[in-house]
C-alpha cells in the first residue's frame, strides 16, 4: 500500500489536527486556522471541512494546509513516521504506454443521451440526499437544548434548507422532463 493509502486509511483528519495543537471540541468542531474565527467553524472527524472559508480536505491535506503548503507526498511520509504506519516506499509499477499506432485517430465512442441523462439524474440525487442527511444530523446535533441558548448556525442553516432540499428531491422523483433538466443544470452550474 503506498504512503497517502495508508495514511488515508488508518489517519483521521482530527488526529492530525490534535497532533498539530489545535483544541478540537467533543463535537468534532475546532477554531479554523485558515481565517480569522471566533466560533469553532472546522469541522473535524475523517476530513475537515470549514464552513466559516470552505477550506477542505483529507489528513494529507490538513497538515499540508497547516504547513504553508508543503508538499503532499512529504507530508504524508510525516503522517505515517508519527502514527507509526507502515507503506510500501516503492511507487506502484507504471505500465509503459503501448506501440504507436499509424493511421487515423481512435475517435471516442458517441455518447448515449439517455445514459448521459441518467448518469446526471443519479449524481443530482446522490449530491442531495447527502446534503439531507447532513442537514438532519445537524439538525439534532445543534438542537438548542434549552429554551434560552442560543441557536448555532448549523441548526439554523439545517432549519431553513432541509424543506428546499426535500423539493428538489420531489422534482427528480416526480417532476416533468422539463423541471429535471433544468434543476440538473442549475445544480451544476453551482
Amino acid at each position: 500500500m503506498d504512503v497517502f493509502k495508508a495514511v488515508k486509511t488508518h489517519v483521521r483528519a482530527r488526529d492530525v489536527a490534535e497532533w498539530q495543537g489545535l483544541q478540537v471540541q467533543r463535537n468534532g468542531f475546532a477554531l479554523c486556522p485558515f481565517h480569522d474565527d471566533h466560533h469553532p467553524s472546522l469541522k473535524l472527524d475523517d476530513r475537515y471541512h470549514c464552513f466559516g472559508c470552505g477550506a477542505d480536505g483529507d489528513a494529507v491535506d490538513l497538515l499540508s494546509a497547516l504547513q504553508g503548503g508543503r508538499n503532499l507526498r512529504a507530508c504524508a511520509v510525516e503522517i505515517a513516521e508519527a502514527f507509526h504506519i507502515s507503506y510500501d516506499e516503492t511507487p506502484p509499477y507504471r505500465q509503459r504506454p503501448g506501440p504507436i499506432k499509424t493511421g487515423e485517430p481512435p475517435h471516442p465512442e458517441p455518447e448515449n443521451p439517455a445514459t448521459k441523462k441518467t448518469a446526471a439524474l443519479q449524481k443530482t440525487r446522490q449530491d442531495l440526499q447527502h446534503c439531507l442527511t447532513r442537514l438532519r444530523e445537524w439538525k439534532e446535533t445543534y438542537a438548542p437544548k434549552t429554551t434560552d441558548e442560543n441557536w448555532h448556525p448549523c441548526f439554523l442553516e439545517a432549519l431553513a434548507k432541509e424543506k428546499k432540499i426535500l423539493y428538489l428531491l420531489q422534482i427528480l422523483d416526480e417532476g416533468t422532463e422539463e423541471d429535471q433538466e433544468s434543476l440538473i443544470k442549475e445544480r451544476s452550474v453551482k
